[in-house]
């Protein structure tokens, strides 16, 4: 498509279209739009088609996106320290009485896809293993039970889990503790890290 002497060139996020990209040398914007739901076995390859194009032709790339889910393209670049690309987030707030219509926005922030839609949370999809008022209930019982209320006791039982990362993503650790109320028994984490193209053999001495 021409528009105004400018050819727009546009290509679905399949594999071999992306490998296309790389015959274009001439290209000034690469614009990679809701870039975090680029299917995951694509990411890489895109990754490798457009960066070379800051050389090849002084292109501007940018991409833009609605957060989706943790570990992915956007949360992996605004979590590299290293990054080349300048970050800029637009939660809904910076729209408020311009774009978007503050009683629409209260209307709106009971929908479970709020926080992932209009304030940058990376919380993925709703499925069907938690409901939105379970989540809720668990928000509700960890300002309950915070460490800052009640202090760790080196009398009660802990466990550590892990969760170990292959390929791009984090490696998980959490620490519980089983502590006994009047009326329940609670498992409450008082200890959890996400670690960033981590080595697991480096890990086994944490």
């Amino acid at each position: 498509m021409v528009l105004k002497q400018t050819w727009v060139k546009v290509f679905p996020s399949t594999v071999n279209s992306i490998k296309d990209i790389r015959g274009y040398f001439s290209s000034k914007y690469i614009w990679v739009d809701e870039s975090d739901y680029v299917p995951e076995n694509v990411v890489d390859e895109l990754i490798h088609a457009i960066t070379p194009y800051q050389t090849k032709s002084n292109a501007k790339i940018i991409l833009s996106s609605t957060a989706f889910k943790p570990n992915g393209l956007m949360q992996s670049i605004e979590l590299d320290k290293q990054s080349k690309y300048f970050k800029l987030r637009l939660p809904y707030q910076l729209g408020l009485n311009t774009i978007y219509d503050p009683k629409h926005i209260e209307e709106r922030k009971n929908n479970v896809e709020f926080p992932r839609e209009f304030e940058l949370q990376y919380v993925g999809k709703q499925g069907n293993v938690f409901t939105s008022q379970q989540l809720d209930l668990c928000q509700q019982l960890g300002e309950q039970f915070n460490t800052n209320k009640i202090a760790v006791s080196q009398y009660t039982l802990k466990s550590v889990g892990i969760d170990p990362a292959f390929s791009t993503s984090s490696f998980g650790l959490v620490t519980l503790e089983h502590i006994k109320t009047d009326d329940r028994h609670v498992i409450r984490v008082i200890d959890c890290h996400l670690i960033d193209k981590a080595d697991p053999n480096l890990m086994v001495q944490l």
